[in-house]
């Protein structure tokens, strides 16, 4: 969420993951599939792939958080630790790099992380074959800086924020200036939070605009737009 700005809209998204290793016989090509993590869990701090003991905290086959908080099943389970909709697919062979392209579903799951940051737990890869011999795969992590996992997004980015910067009195004119926001842009007056606001003069095609001041008080307004 870090790298896009709060209000951006997610148009595309994709992801390319590097697998590095499959079984010594060749292994099976099968489809697999990127669900979206519905549930915390904890990366651990091990490196290596000959497995070690779980420590505190850690994920686990059985534990999210080891030794406290399980899985819904061993693995994980559709519809209750992973999203039962597939957000997207890609067959998988041998070693080498497979793009997951952009689909409805992937563009909602990273808007969604946008919008939503501390529910971000990431994709799960699933096999379709997982009750299939030598269907397993080891993809390269973030550790593996060369082919590490890269998430590619593509959005559009939010209007800028129109904002009244700066009020002053110069005699008897209130002068107002502003940022952004869409011409024309007028000012509006009324003496009391009870009346109905009225224009000030004529609609300006600038950034700033000034008003007669009438009377012990008043509230004004600048309304941008067409």
């Amino acid at each position: 969420a870090a790298s896009l700005p709060l209000g951006a809209n997610v148009t595309a998204a994709s992801l390319k993951v590097t697998v590095s290793r499959i079984n010594s016989s060749g292994g099976v090509t099968s489809t697999f599939d990127l669900r979206r993590v519905l549930q915390p869990w904890n990366e651990g701090a091990k490196s290596g792939n000959l497995g070690a003991a779980a420590s505190s905290g850690e994920a686990t086959w059985r534990h999210r958080f080891f030794p406290e908080a399980a899985w819904s099943a061993p693995g994980g389970a559709i519809g209750s630790d992973f999203s039962g909709i597939v957000s997207a697919s890609s067959p998988v062979a041998g070693p080498g790099s497979y793009e997951f392209a952009s689909s409805p579903a992937l563009v909602q799951d990273v808007q969604f992380w946008l919008e939503h940051p501390a529910s971000n737990f990431g994709w799960v890869l699933l096999t379709e074959l997982e009750n299939t011999s030598e269907t397993s795969r080891r993809f390269a992590s973030r550790e593996d800086a060369a082919r590490a996992p890269t998430l590619t997004i593509e959005c559009t980015l939010p209007a800028p924020q129109f904002r009244i910067t700066g009020v002053a009195v110069m005699g008897n004119q209130a002068v107002f200036t502003w940022t952004n926001g869409m011409p024309m842009y007028q000012v509006q007056m009324r003496s009391s939070l009870a009346q109905a606001w009225f224009n000030l003069g004529s609609p300006v095609n600038g950034t700033t605009a000034s008003v007669p001041l009438n009377g012990p008080q008043a509230f004004f307004r600048v309304v941008s737009g067409p």
